[in-house]
């Protein structure tokens, strides 16, 4: 069906009906005469399409669903990719308390789609991807409001969709940190150096999505 919207889409058919034959059609889409006219009534039937007379033309439906096929080719070729490589180094223990936190937990998993493991892993990157990092930061982020807890202030979060390995996980920018510009903190659903096999000094290299 969406060699056929695409096609109708190409001719000018989500703006005015325009003539368009089943010969047309199926030359366009590399099918049969036959096939490409079962194609044209079930597209109509299933509301993609709508007929005036000899002449055809997208219906709201039709665009929405071409406006979709847009959204994943765009996203899919076009979103930045920031990648890192860098060796794994322990922290102070602050992001096991922080992601234990629901003010910082619960938003995370209703974003990303899992609970967050109560901890991070940090890399340490080398000098000559700290502008990588400094462009990274300065793109569009989802943000993790600040909140109170105990009578204390705490801070946002700045989050990036990622893979760490072969793992889908989050980088954190915290705005409060006790960490250097040379240093990401990365989270997932799982305790990442027990599930990648990770102690101090191993190189990890990880790929960051960003709009």
């Amino acid at each position: 069906m969406e060699k056929l919207l695409l096609y109708l889409l190409s001719k000018g058919a989500h703006k005015e009906a325009v003539r368009i034959t089943t010969f047309d059609i199926a030359d366009a889409i590399g099918a049969s005469q036959q096939t490409a006219s079962r194609k044209l009534l079930e597209s109509i039937s299933d509301g993609y399409v709508s007929r005036w007379g000899r002449n055809l033309m997208l219906t709201q439906k039709g665009k929405e669903q071409l406006a979709r096929i847009y959204r994943t080719l765009k996203t899919a070729f076009e979103q930045p990719k920031f990648q890192f490589k860098g060796k794994v180094v322990s922290g102070v223990g602050d992001g096991k308390y922080y992601l234990s936190l629901p003010g910082y937990a619960k938003p995370l998993e209703k974003h990303f789609g899992f609970k967050p493991y109560p901890g991070t892993l940090n890399l340490e990157i080398p000098p000559e991807q700290l502008e990588l990092r400094l462009q990274l930061k300065a793109k569009n982020a989802l943000t993790i409001p600040g909140f109170s807890h105990k009578g204390r202030e705490l801070g946002p979060i700045h989050c990036f969709p990622c893979k760490i390995g072969k793992i889908s996980g989050v980088l954190v920018f915290p705005e409060r940190s006790h960490h250097g510009l040379n240093v990401l903190e990365l989270m997932a659903h799982v305790d990442l150096r027990k599930a990648l096999g990770l102690k101090d000094g191993r190189a990890l290299f990880v790929e960051v999505m960003a709009e």
